[in-house]
């Protein structure tokens, strides 16, 4: 079963966390944040890293350990409308999180 490695930010910075994982850790930038979610998904193959703007959508999204696809659908406005739903529910989930990133 593969991970997600999830980079959303948050009140404190960005934090990184794993889909059904324990505590996030917490970064000053984003970019610290993405390095070290992309070690994390490199060493947990098949993985995803799924990096999420300010505003909830996907940002970066990179597959590790998977077949690439070849044929992406093109984006259409309806597309985009989904994503940031999606994107918007999962930082909402990522917000409740019963176990906060620490400092």
């Amino acid at each position: 079963m593969s991970k997600t490695v999830n980079v959303y930010h948050s009140d404190n910075g960005w934090a990184v966390k794993r889909t059904g994982g324990g505590a996030s850790k917490l970064f000053r930038t984003q970019r610290e944040a993405i390095e070290i979610a992309r070690s994390i998904a490199k060493k947990t193959s098949p993985s995803q890293l799924a990096v999420y703007a300010r505003s909830g959508m996907v940002r970066i999204s990179e597959g590790y350990g998977r077949p690439s696809i070849k044929d992406p659908h093109p984006i259409t406005p309806r597309s985009r409308q989904i994503q940031t739903a999606i994107g918007k529910y999962m930082l909402e989930r990522f917000a409740s999180d019963p176990h906060p990133p620490r400092e």
